[in-house]
C-alpha cells in the first residue's frame, strides 16, 4: 500500500548542507524560547489585571486623599483623570479581541502575534497613563509644597 507523499510535508535541504543532530545546550535555548512565546499572552494578561488593580486604587485614592491643602486643585484633577483613564484602558486591554482562526499554521501564528501585540500596546498605554497621573498628582504636591 503507497501512500502518495504530501509535497508540503517534505524538507528540502540546499546542496552542501549537513545535518547534525541538535546538542543539549540548543534544545534547552530553543525549549526556553518556546515557553516564552507561549507565556507572552498569559503575561500579558497577569499585566492587564494588576494594572485594573492598580488603577482603581489610585484613581479612588486620588478622590479621597489629594485634598486641595495637599495637591494643586488643577493638578489633582489631571492625576484623577490619569488614573480614570488608565483604568478605562486596562478594562478595555482585558476584553477578548475577536479574530478568525483558521486550522493552519500560518494563520494561528499570525493571530496569535497580533493578539500579543495588541495587548502589549494596550499594556503599553495603560502603564503611560497611570505614571502621568502619578506624575501629575507629585507635581502638584511639589507646587503646594513650595
Amino acid at each position: 500500500m503507497n501512500d502518495p507523499v504530501d509535497e508540503t510535508s517534505v524538507i528540502v535541504q540546499p546542496e552542501g548542507w549537513t545535518v547534525r543532530p541538535i546538542t543539549p545546550e540548543e534544545k534547552f535555548y530553543l525549549d526556553l524560547a518556546d515557553d516564552a512565546v507561549k507565556q507572552s499572552i498569559p503575561r500579558l494578561n497577569d499585566a492587564i489585571n494588576r494594572l485594573i488593580t492598580l488603577g482603581s486604587a489610585m484613581a479612588g485614592g486620588s478622590l479621597v486623599f489629594l485634598k486641595d491643602d495637599v495637591c494643586a486643585p488643577w493638578c489633582r484633577f489631571l492625576a484623577a483623570f490619569g488614573f480614570f483613564l488608565a483604568l478605562a484602558y486596562a478594562v478595555y486591554a482585558s476584553i477578548p479581541s475577536p479574530a478568525q482562526v483558521t486550522c493552519d499554521a500560518p494563520s494561528i501564528k499570525k493571530v496569535f502575534e497580533d493578539v500579543a501585540d495588541e495587548k502589549n500596546r494596550r499594556v503599553t498605554i495603560s502603564t503611560c497613563l497611570l505614571v502621568a497621573g502619578l506624575a501629575f498628582a507629585i507635581l502638584g504636591a511639589f507646587i503646594r509644597l513650595f
